[in-house]
């Protein structure tokens, strides 16, 4: 049988990039299938509660166990799960083809008729600016707002009651531009956008997060018809404001200088996102908390500096957002340098077991040098001083019993409990608890990873 699937799967791929399964889950099932038996997820279509569903069961194959009453939260930590572990599946025997039992003159010959090529009609990928119109509409029904006018535009239209920021005329798919009356109108048009989203979504923060997820999907498929790598993402300079204790209120003009620095070309979704990316994060840590989690990410990066950097090298701070786990991080690496032929300084897990040494175990017993807290809370751990201690001797043995420093030997024992230190996260003015602090040590080959997060409560 012969199908023309020139045009097809390009249209469906469209669709499927918009489904909110898609996006998140089914990367993942395909990486565990195709390393399972070459192939993709023979589902990529279904519902997001199937898909979820499928990745507990796939995870708990490899050995995950669900402690969470919630479906959507055992997912997302099912889907971790599946990461970490993608090197522990086997790959599935092909199956023996099985004889047939009857004999070849019993067999009814099969007059079905193949379908032919002709019979196929596949549906036509649209062009750009039928795409851009119908998902530019569809951002309006999740919460963007309609008739807000860009000034840049006098001769634009309205399609289904919204009022769309560009040209009849323009083809272009760069709305923002260079040939634009400039940043003064972009920034005015800017403030009315986010002033109109703040008072929609203010109590509403994961209606905005689902609006800023359908942009995220919108933006994958226009790469698919521009063929150019996105203009990046403002995220990172808002996230950087907010670690450096700036608080996302203070941060506007970054963004309007961030956007002024794009002006090459944006797409109307490229500046959504812009915008979605710094309202969510606006929505979620207030000004204390980011002054908060300066208070930490820098005084320990300040301490490392002072007590590591004479046999270690120190990276600088990146921040992200972590999905998955819906959090805000800040991290930084500490590792061997390179060439060092000191014994003590040059295994794999020297600078890992300098950094329990010299900066978790002072934190754990409450060294007020080591965490400065607004307001006098101290991290709690899950771990002890005696924990720590032994797993900074049981790595020390390694290298006294004579054994090989290998990566196995290290991960026996550093695997076998994470380092989460965390505390409960107040706003100053509400008194009320608005997420977690967490502070995180993780073992990496001639290294130690150092992660200050904030997880903003759910609901």
């Amino acid at each position: 049988m012969f199908i023309n699937t020139t045009m097809n799967p390009l249209y469906y791929f469209t669709e499927s990039l918009l489904n909110e399964a898609t996006s998140f889950w089914l990367p993942t099932l395909d990486k565990y299938y195709q390393k399972l038996n070459g192939k993709k997820y023979v589902l990529p279509s279904q519902s997001e509660e199937d898909m979820m569903q499928e990745i507990i069961d796939v995870a708990a194959k490899l050995g995950f166990e669900g402690k969470s009453n919630d479906t959507k939260t055992n997912a997302q930590s099912a889907n971790q799960y599946i990461l970490n572990h993608l090197e522990d599946v086997k790959k599935e025997p092909p199956e023996e083809e099985k004889e047939d039992e009857k004999d070849d003159k019993d067999e009814k010959p099969n007059h079905q008729e193949p379908t032919q090529a002709e019979d196929i009609q596949p549906k036509k990928w649209p062009k750009y600016e039928e795409f851009r119109k119908k998902y530019y509409i569809q951002t309006v029904q999740a919460g963007w707002p309609s008739s807000i006018t860009y000034p840049d535009v006098n001769d634009n239209k309205k399609e289904s009651g919204v009022e769309l920021p560009w040209s009849k005329f323009d083809k272009s798919a760069f709305v923002f531009n260079k040939r634009g009356k400039g940043l003064v109108s972009l920034r005015n048009y800017t403030q009315k956008i986010k002033t109109y989203l703040f008072t929609k979504f203010e109590k509403n923060v994961d209606g905005l997060k689902k609006l800023q997820s359908l942009v995220i999907k919108i933006l994958a498929v226009e790469e698919q018809f521009l063929h150019k790598k996105p203009v990046g993402s403002f995220l990172s300079t808002a996230l950087l404001g907010v670690f450096r204790g700036l608080g996302a209120n203070q941060s506007d003009e970054a963004l309007f200088k961030w956007l002024g620095s794009k002006f090459t070309g944006m797409t109307i979704f490229e500046y959504q996102k812009s915008i979605l990316d710094e309202m969510v994060i606006k929505l979620e840590i207030s000004d204390n908390t980011s002054l908060d989690l300066k208070n930490v990410i820098y005084p320990i990066h300040a301490l490392a500096k002072k007590y590591c950097s004479q046999f270690f090298d120190i990276s600088i701070v990146k921040v992200a957002k972590e999905e998955y786990e819906n959090a805000y991080t800040a991290k930084f690496t500490i590792s061997n340098k390179t060439g060092t032929k000191d014994p003590k300084y040059n295994k794999t897990y020297s600078a890992f077991s300098f950094v329990l040494e010299n900066i978790t175990l002072p934190i754990i017993k409450k060294d007020k040098e080591f965490v400065k807290s607004k307001s006098g809370k101290f991290f709690e751990s899950n771990v002890s001083e005696e924990d720590v201690k032994n797993i900074i001797n049981s790595l020390n043995k390694i290298s006294e019993k004579g054994n090989k420093d290998t990566d196995k030997n290290v991960g026996d024992v550093v695997k076998k409990r994470d380092i989460i230190l965390f505390r409960d996260a107040i706003d100053e003015e509400s008194k009320k608890n608005v997420g977690t602090y967490q502070l995180e040590f993780s073992y990496v080959v001639k290294g130690c990873i150092i992660t200050v997060a904030f997880l903003p409560k759910e609901g």
